[in-house]
């Protein structure tokens, strides 16, 4: 396995304009998250790999909010990435396909054992984070939301079979509720 740590990556886009124009948008939600969590510093954690699903390289980083018990951190799956756990790599360096906001009370055993130094992120001015969200589904352990603009799925997880969530919100506030899956579709 190889073994990096914080390079920057470039990505070329297709000839095809409609798939140029998917994977503009495409990136353009990659880099306002990315912007959220500027310069965050993201450790390969896993490696997840499954014949059905493909090969994903999960990354993640602890988040300095000094707020409540539990250990806050963020996620990005990354397809097709095979660097060694422990590789160490900035958020905007990742072509993530799945971006997680979550918390645990076992940070240890979340961070497979790697030590995770909080890094503290500023919400900053960016009109995609302020996209409207809307409640497409509501299951038992999660509601499910959609944008009428981005080709996201935003995955709202319940802590208690009794939480309600509200019909209509924000991407970036679903971002801060750390109890949050966001997957780019096709």
């Amino acid at each position: 396995m190889v073994k990096a740590t914080f390079f920057d990556s470039n990505f070329s886009n297709e000839n095809d304009s409609d798939t140029f124009s998917m994977e503009t948008i495409k990136q353009d939600v990659r880099n306002a998250i990315n912007g959220l969590f500027k310069n965050f510093v993201m450790t390969k954690t896993h490696q997840y790999n499954n014949p059905s699903f493909g090969n994903f390289g999960i990354y993640k980083a602890r988040v300095d909010t000094n707020t409540g018990s539990k250990t806050k951190y963020i996620v990005a799956f990354v397809n097709d990435d095979y660097l060694e756990e422990g590789s160490q790599r900035l958020l905007n360096s990742l072509k993530w396909i799945n971006f997680q906001s979550r918390e645990t009370e076992d940070a240890k055993k979340e961070f497979n054992g790697y030590y995770l130094e909080p890094q503290s992120y500023q919400p900053r001015e960016n009109k995609l984070l302020y996209e409207k969200i809307f409640v497409e589904r509501e299951r038992k352990n999660m509601y499910i939301y959609r944008t009428e603009n981005l080709p996201l799925k935003i995955e709202i997880l319940r802590s208690s079979p009794e939480d309600v969530l509200p019909e209509r919100g924000t991407l970036i506030g679903s971002i801060e509720l750390f109890s949050t899956i966001i997957t780019i579709e096709n």
